[in-house]
């Protein structure tokens, strides 16, 4: 018995996937080509960022001080939840109108660029030790946390669309969005858990 309904929930996490994937495929696809790009500016900004930065100054840098400063866990984690569910906030109100759509793109293209950045600036400061802290710690975090950004804005970007061709949404359009949209931010918090949890060891590796 417990099996079947194991196999049963396991069908319907599929089922929903695939509706989310067949629903939202083009935006989906459209974001993470912005993600891609933002990703090389962050990466290309930090490189030329090494003409005017000796290693000293990267290491001072406010980006790696969020990692190696000591505070409190618990203070880490709550201010980069508060950001991500403001940032949310922002993106679900850009879901009214077309033209709020531009604020949504730009708000992705800034956390892809903050991960290339800051991925790239621990590369340069503290060379195969931030390789690994970057492929091992840092970057599943960041894909998990921008996979529920993209997510939770595919799904805006696509009811403003519906909103300016058909005037208003129909109930049952916002009603099978509210459980997706509830994931993607279960799948956020949990990103920056994760970051949290790990910061201790990227304290003691960097």
């Amino acid at each position: 018995m417990v099996n079947v309904v194991f196999a049963r929930r396991i069908y319907q996490i599929k089922n929903l996937i695939y509706l989310f994937f067949d629903r939202y495929r083009k935006i989906f696809y459209t974001l993470i080509c912005l993600f891609i790009l933002g990703l090389a500016v962050g990466v290309f900004s930090a490189f030329e960022m090494v003409d005017s930065l000796t290693i000293v100054g990267l290491r001072d840098n406010l980006i790696i001080n969020i990692f190696i400063d000591r505070t409190s866990n618990i203070s880490f984690f709550l201010g980069r939840a508060v950001v991500f569910l403001l940032l949310i906030s922002i993106i679900f109100c850009c879901g009214y109108n077309t033209c709020l759509i531009p604020i949504n793109v730009i708000i992705l293209f800034y956390q892809s660029y903050f991960i290339g950045l800051n991925c790239a600036i621990l590369i340069i400061a503290f060379n195969f030790v931030g390789i690994i802290n970057i492929f091992l710690l840092l970057l599943p975090c960041y894909l998990i946390i921008i996979f529920a950004y993209i997510g939770f804005s595919c799904i805006c970007i696509k009811n403003a669309c519906e909103r300016h061709k058909f005037g208003m949404l129909q109930r049952a359009i916002c009603r099978e969005c509210h459980f997706p949209m509830l994931i993607f931010i279960c799948i956020g918090v949990l990103g920056h858990l994760l970051e949290c949890w790990f910061l201790n060891i990227i304290i003691i590796t960097v």
